[in-house]
């Protein structure tokens, strides 16, 4: 998959044809990657998917960081190991999921390249199913690991975490600390 940022994204309908055209001008320094995209994309006869959301600057390393002195802290407290406990507030962000529905005979497949892209990529059945055609489909909710989130994403993420924190008597930054280290690192990207 290919990601790059857009600004002048603009659509334009024809009528006559019922197509969509869609312009955008990649950022300068992305000029070259969306280039090389486009022509691997447009090779051959593809069915291409697209997906154009609002830009959010990725989550900062400082806060990364944090998060997972935190973890350990939180592991420490109860016991459990620390990945167990990043796992278990990843299921519970929120916004970091999608619930599909992939083939029954893919999805061991699917379930082992998803959680290959790291830690706190994970996938939980879900018991239902459906038939599309002569195919069997199994909901699947797959979770996006930390590594993809946002500065919004990783500030829940960390909120959580925080919260989990005071329950086990850890002392934590104290919020302002969190929300100024946040703030820099959004200041920082947005100047780049």
């Amino acid at each position: 998959m290919s990601a790059f940022r857009v600004s002048d994204l603009q659509f334009q309908f024809n009528p006559y044809t019922r197509n969509y055209f869609l312009s955008m001008t990649p950022d300068r320094n992305d000029f070259s990657r969306v280039n090389r995209a486009v022509r691997q994309l447009t090779e051959g006869n593809k069915t291409l998917c697209c997906e154009i959301k609002e830009y959010r600057p990725p989550r900062s390393l400082d806060a990364n960081a944090y998060a997972w002195v935190l973890l350990g802290k939180l592991a420490a407290a109860t016991g459990i190991p620390r990945e167990a406990v990043y796992r278990e507030i990843i299921r519970e962000l929120g916004d970091n999921c999608e619930a599909l529905y992939i083939a029954a005979d893919d999805l061991s497949a699917f379930e082992t390249h998803w959680s290959s892209k790291g830690l706190g990529w994970l996938t939980e059945r879900t018991g239902s199913s459906l038939r599309a055609g002569n195919a069997m489909l199994e909901g699947i909710v797959a979770y996006y690991g930390s590594s993809a989130f946002d500065s919004a994403q990783m500030s829940r993420f960390i909120d959580l975490i925080v919260q989990e924190c005071r329950m086990a008597d850890i002392e934590t930054r104290p919020k302002e600390e969190v929300t100024a280290m946040l703030e820099r690192w959004d200041q920082r990207a947005q100047e780049n």
